[in-house]
């Protein structure tokens, strides 16, 4: 089937106008109501929370779900026996036929058999499992006061699909069984949670209906939701039931919760809680010391019913968590919490359970402090963080964020190792050629050589080849995409580089009156655009030498000053927008001679070579060498030369390297490529597939599909990408030989003085002298 879609590949086009404009921190400009009631949730206090690993012992199985009753946790598994069916083998040997084959080729296949179990934990130490079914499959479950289990069950019978409700005692005898269309009248029950009230009465939330039903399964009541779609349910303190139903295309933003009696089944109050941010899933939960608690997008809070009042629980920010974190939290009470942590031992998904409790800081002064430094932490690093911390009783790292540190006194306590163990250096000021050729930071190739599990050979070999320096390596990056400059087959020709000549024999073909690129048409920020703001070409670190007064440089200014149509950063963001509207259809009338590509992948190049008629070639910035193309990495980690804990920074940063991080790098669906060879070539693999397959993740992948992709000016069906699309983005990725670096002082040295130059107060040779000087000076005064 073919889906029509409007899509402007919103992460591609803000990356970009991010670049153009100069912006390295985002500022969040939202209404002056909006900033209050974003600083009443982060103005809470003592709400950093830490978690353990649960060791869940003799526990079998893969953990699907887990409750907790009268301070007893509950843990739902499925345990997967695979039993190999070698009957028909050696008949196999003997037959002829297609049709013999392949009924012998299916008795080959492995047969997965279910098996699940339900375990009660009063400690670690205590154990027991109550209850295994191998004959069928437990979806929901729940336990009331005298520890009787009751859960929902599917069967299959003539190929029809059975949905039972039943009910055990504690040793997992049944007691009791319903089928549910006999309770729901229908054969498809929309069920979001099942739930057992203080009454006793056993509660299944549809998303439509309520049916309550007594000890023998039977209904004795039903409700409706008032209005919307029911999503989920809690218990109250007071016994009411807490209901939240969708609000569906509402702008408020606000958790919409009902309240009903479920003695009197009738519903009562509504509430409107304010939220910080629009919610996902797993809204509330029992509370516990609250009436219910509920997850919002900076943590959890508590709920008070009398005082209509919300208390912040735990700040994920400050505990090192992310909002995926609380997935399937659970409240156990005096503020403790128990969530999950999912990760992969030999490709196969495991689920850790962990417990949550408010941090104790005298508890904690004990352990080693490694410091990781960074501009900003996003939530996969502080995910990271947070696991690490959990399982190193002996250590915990401590995240700075540096975008409030004085630039001289960052860079003094870099230089001096002061304090800083794990260094981002996506945005340091500093790039990492001056960073290794001051002995800034630590080799890590003899972690590499000495590691069981990874080796340096397991990286793409052209990325990795990248990121090396003399053949070594200095740094780690779990993800990357290209960034390159693209232009019209029919202009520059099927190539993969051009150099300062190519790129002045074209613009001597081209039209005086055609923009360089879309986005922009300022003087500085076609420079920007031309050098991606690495001037590595003009720079050598060792001898200290620099090119800047040669004619190539200065014909990229002249470009620049020639194209450009003023100088400054005040285009109108309309102007912006109408170029992001335009992108396509602007480039191939020939409105733009140049495309700037800021994170290149291949349903990207996809699109291009069937919008742009003959094709587009990826040339990247003019450079002598021909390959302007960078590899722009996904985190860029290093460990500090002068760092006392070494052996743990590289336990930490190898882990972005590990099955884990990099399959979750691929369900992320960005325009990031895995840097794991392994994961890569799943990724392509996701990314071509023509029909459908199950990984060995256990993940059913999907064909792509044709649809109609509406973007920049230009409509085009696309499909499964060909195997030249597949060869056009390995060639890219093959003849891509640099990462892009950046150093802060040179390009503060270069704006300052080119735009003299732009504004017409200085002159091209005056401009250039005064660059190659302050440059040379600097860099000599680094070495």
């Amino acid at each position: 089937m073919k889906t029509r879609e409007k899509t402007g590949s919103i992460i591609v086009i803000v990356c970009v106008l991010v670049s153009i404009l100069g912006i390295f921190c985002f500022v969040n400009r939202k209404p002056k109501q909006e900033q209050e009631k974003q600083a009443q949730y982060e103005d809470n206090a003592d709400m950093t929370f830490v978690g353990a690993n649960i060791e869940l012992g003799e526990v079998k199985g893969v953990v699907c779900s887990y409750t907790q009753k009268k301070g007893i946790l509950y843990i739902l598994t499925k345990e997967a026996e695979v039993t190999e069916v070698t009957e028909g083998i050696e008949v196999a040997e003997e037959i002829d036929t297609t049709e013999e084959k392949e009924t012998a080729e299916k008795t080959e296949e492995m047969d997965e058999i279910g098996c699940y179990h339900i375990y009660s934990m009063r400690m670690e130490d205590d154990t027991q499992c109550i209850l295994t079914r191998e004959e069928e499959k437990i979806t929901f479950f729940c336990v009331d006061d005298d520890e009787n289990v009751v859960y929902i069950a599917e069967n299959e019978a003539d190929d029809k699909r059975i949905i039972d409700i039943v009910k055990t005692d504690k040793t997992g005898d049944e007691v009791e069984r319903m089928n549910l269309r006999e309770i729901t009248g229908r054969d498809n029950f929309d069920l979001c949670r099942i739930l057992i009230g203080q009454d006793g009465e056993i509660v299944l939330a549809g998303k439509d209906t309520l049916f309550f039903l007594n000890d023998q399964l039977q209904v004795c009541g039903k409700v409706q939701p008032k209005q919307d779609v029911l999503v989920d349910i809690a218990m109250a303190k007071t016994g009411q039931l807490v209901c939240v139903t969708d609000q569906l295309n509402s702008d408020v933003i606000s958790l919409k919760v009902s309240l009903l009696d479920p003695k009197k089944k009738q519903w009562g109050e509504d509430l409107a809680i304010p939220l910080d941010t629009n919610l996902q899933q797993d809204y509330i939960m029992d509370g516990m010391d609250y009436d219910f608690c509920y997850k919002g997008s900076s943590g959890i809070f508590g709920y008070d019913l009398a005082s209509k009042e919300s208390k912040g629980i735990i700040n994920y920010k400050n505990s090192y968590m992310i909002n995926d974190d609380a997935d399937g939290m659970i409240s156990v009470g005096g503020n403790r919490f128990v969530g999950k942590t999912e990760h992969y031992v030999d490709r196969v998904k495991q689920i850790t359970l962990v417990y949550y409790e408010k941090k104790d800081g005298a508890a904690v002064t004990t352990k080693q402090k490694i410091t990781f430094l960074t501009l900003y932490a996003g939530k996969n690093v502080k995910s990271a963080v947070a696991k690490f911390n959990r399982n190193h009783a002996e250590c915990e790292i401590e995240i700075v964020e540096y975008s409030d540190i004085e630039y001289e006194r960052l860079l003094a306590d870099f230089a001096s190792g002061k304090g800083q163990d794990i260094i981002a250096m996506d945005a340091f000021p500093l790039s990492v050629t001056q960073c290794v050729s001051k002995g800034m930071l630590e080799d890590l190739t003899p972690y590499f050589d000495s590691d069981a599990e990874i080796s340096r050979d397991d990286l793409l070999k052209p990325v990795r080849k990248a990121m090396e320096y003399d053949g070594k390596m200095y740094y780690v990056a779990p993800g990357f995409s290209v960034q390159t400059i693209a232009a019209k087959k029919e202009d520059v020709g099927d190539c993969s580089g051009w150099s300062i000549s190519d790129l002045k024999a074209f613009m001597d073909r081209s039209a005086k009156n055609k923009n360089l690129f879309p986005y922009t048409s300022e003087k500085q920020g076609c420079f920007e655009l031309l050098t991606s703001r690495d001037f590595s070409d003009y720079v050598d670190w060792e001898t200290g030498h620099c090119s800047f007064d040669s004619e190539s440089f200065k014909y990229l200014l002249e470009v620049c000053n020639e194209k450009g149509l003023r100088q400054g950063s005040d285009e109108p963001m309309e102007d912006i927008w109408a170029d992001a509207d335009n992108r396509y259809s602007g480039f191939q009338n020939g409105e733009y001679l140049l495309m700037d590509e800021y994170a290149m992948d291949l349903p990207t190049i996809q699109f291009e070579q069937r919008a742009i008629k003959g094709g587009v070639s990826y040339v990247g910035c003019p450079n002598e060498a021909r390959n302007g193309s960078l590899f722009k990495l996904d985190n860029r980690f290093a460990i500090s030369a002068q760092s006392e804990h070494k052996e743990e920074a590289w336990e930490f940063i190898r882990s972005f390297l590990l099955t884990e991080y990099q399959r979750n790098l691929i369900g992320e669906g960005g325009i990031g490529m895995p840097i794991m060879q392994n994961m890569f070539d799943e990724k392509l693999k996701e990314m071509t597939a023509t029909e459908s397959y199950e990984n060995e993740f256990g993940d059913v992948i999907e064909p792509v599909k044709e649809q109609f992709i509406e973007w920049g000016g230009i409509e085009v069906e696309t499909g499964v990408p060909t195997q030249e699309d597949i060869d056009i983005y390995m060639n890219l990725i093959n003849h891509t030989k640099r990462c892009a670096d950046y150093d802060s002082a040179i390009y503060d040295i270069m704006m300052e003085e080119i735009s003299g130059y732009f504004d017409g107060r200085k002159k091209l040779d005056e401009t250039v002298e005064v660059i190659q000087q302050r440059v040379t000076t600097y860099i000599n005064e680094q070495k």
